[in-house]
């Protein structure tokens, strides 16, 4: 079974730059470097995931794919996933500890955090750096996108096809009505 996710392509750069820059590294979460930061993302990083020769259309990639869901449509791509397995629905319900927002984010993060301690410790490793996450506010997204996502967008057209095709995909396979019971 061949799965892949996608999130809409710049709130991915942008997520990715705060992840990897600014809260493992430091770096500036000003809103120009931000920008400098996301318009240096690759073109088709989405699409040269899984192409077999470059260039090749983002449909072609997408029907290379079992399911290819969407991080926007989270709940709607697992009812995907569990009845393409055969799994039970019930089954496929998750904790979405992940999620930062959530209210016990930070005890998940910190039992994580206090398990791999545990872990290194009896392993005798130098422990593994803990981080405390920081993400961009709606509010810095909403300006980043004014005045990155147009050029953005443009540049990674291919991205946005496979992620829009995933989209589309994925709202026409559920039904809405049936997902509200969970």
């Amino acid at each position: 079974f061949f799965f892949r996710g996608a999130g809409e392509p710049l709130d991915r750069a942008i997520s990715e730059y705060y992840h990897f820059k600014v809260t493992r590294s430091g770096a500036s979460a000003e809103d120009d470097d931000v920008v400098a930061a996301v318009m240096k993302v690759p073109a088709r990083r989405l699409c040269a995931y899984a192409e077999a020769r470059q260039g090749t259309p983002p449909q072609e990639i997408h029907a290379m794919f079992d399911l290819v869901g969407t991080s926007e449509l989270f709940d709607e791509t697992a009812t995907l996933l569990a009845t393409r397995l055969g799994v039970p629905l019930l089954d496929a319900l998750y904790v979405p500890a992940k999620n930062s927002s959530t209210t016990n984010a930070a005890s998940v993060v910190a039992q994580e955090s206090d398990f791999f301690q545990r872990q290194t410790n009896i392993s005798s490793k130098s422990p593994a750096p803990t981080y405390k996450l920081k993400h961009a506010t709606p509010e810095q997204s909403a300006r980043v996108r004014a005045r990155a996502g147009e050029a953005f967008e443009a540049r990674s057209s291919d991205d946005y096809a496979f992620w829009r095709l995933a989209t589309t995909h994925v709202k026409a396979s559920v039904d809405p009505v049936a997902l509200r019971h969970f």
